[in-house]
């Protein structure tokens, strides 16, 4: 009889825990899908990646890839080093260069014997920055490739965070000698009628997607920025994120818009006000987003360098497009074409792609 009611009595010991586990095991994942919402269900191995070009700051809009290179292959870290120049130093030369992948071509856009830097590329219409030995030490121009025609769009002191969408060339101009117009100002351009808007904003990141901007905007507290909205046609700025500390680098496609808070890629659906967090963990950077496809530098398989990861939201799955860890910057999407610049020192142009996808000539100049 004590044997019956100790077995008795490790049976219903054993069920007790299993229970128990079982429910906790069940409270976590449940704990993990609604902290999360997105996380990948399935890992993509198919992305490709290799060397298009020697050349730096791509963008790609379409089948076009533009990126400024360098005819005496002789490369500036950063426009500062330039400005430091000695007036009678030679100034480099670097051209506005183009790739066309439906047939391969690589051409020249602009070449003027000058330091023509940081292109950017919607539909027919190239923009880029000439630095000058100043002052004013950069002009912004315009550059059709229908017509073939350049135009001059503005000259100012420090000129930055290029952008273009459609009709529309967005920057940001920072003049602390200005007597009359505040400092800070963004700017908006109109490529057809060249009529230009500006606006009082102290802004250090900006895109823009057919009428809409989206800004990384410093508030002048603590080194506080939050991530701003405005709209062209009303002339309405708006919030999208206001969270303490340091947002930044937004990038905005459709209604979606992305950004980087901490090392962690957040996002804001403009129609439907859905938030979505795609990384929390505290080394990634960068994004850009095209479509259903949110790219972005990350850090996790390496604390020091960079790898590019790209998230689809339709199949919710993500996969590393690169091969290994590299130094990545100006990374740029547009449908499922990828490209960026690896090494700074001796910058080259990669573009990533899915193995189904595009077939590149192995163009390396």
């Amino acid at each position: 009889m004590a044997s019956s009611t100790r077995h008795h009595f490790w049976r219903t010991t054993i069920i007790l825990i299993l229970s128990i586990v079982l429910l906790s095991l069940l409270a976590v994942g449940h704990s993990i899908l609604h902290a999360h919402p997105i996380r990948s269900r399935a890992s993509e191995s198919n992305w490709l990646s290799h060397q298009l070009a020697t050349g730096a700051s791509p963008d790609t809009d379409g089948n076009l890839i533009v990126f400024s290179q360098d005819d005496t292959f002789y490369h500036l870290a950063c426009d500062d080093l330039y400005r430091r120049r000695t007036p009678d130093a030679s100034p480099p030369d670097w051209d506005v260069c183009g790739y066309q992948i439906t047939s391969g071509e690589i051409f020249s856009i602009i070449d003027s014997s000058a330091y023509d830097t940081l292109p950017h590329v919607a539909g027919e219409w190239v923009v880029f920055s000439r630095p000058l030995l100043g002052p004013p030490f950069s002009t912004l121009y315009a550059y059709n490739l229908t017509s073939g025609e350049e135009t001059e769009v503005y000259s100012g002191d420090f000129l930055s965070n290029l952008a273009i969408d459609g009709e529309y060339f967005v920057f940001s101009s920072y003049d602390p000698y200005q007597e009359t117009e505040p400092e800070d100002q963004m700017m908006i351009y109109n490529l057809r009628s060249r009529e230009m808007i500006t606006l009082a904003l102290s802004v250090s990141a900006l895109d823009i997607y057919s009428n809409t901007i989206v800004m990384q905007h410093e508030t002048g507290v603590d080194k506080e920025s939050n991530i701003l909205g405005y709209e062209i046609a009303t002339q309405e700025t708006f919030t999208i994120s206001a969270r303490l500390g340091r947002e930044q680098h937004p990038s905005i496609h459709g209604d979606l818009v992305v950004w980087e808070w901490y090392g962690g890629i957040y996002g804001h659906n403009l129609h439907t006000g859905e938030s979505l967090t795609f990384t929390e963990y505290g080394s990634s950077g960068e994004p850009d987003v095209s479509g259903n496809l949110v790219v972005w530098l990350d850090r996790r398989r390496c604390g020091t360098e960079w790898d590019v990861y790209a998230y689809d939201l339709e199949k919710q799955g993500g996969g590393w497009v690169t091969k290994q860890p590299a130094d990545i910057s100006n990374l740029s999407v547009t449908g499922e074409l990828i490209v960026w610049q690896q090494d700074r020192s001796d910058p080259k142009i990669y573009v990533g792609y899915r193995a189904t996808e595009h077939h590149f000539l192995p163009l390396i100049r």
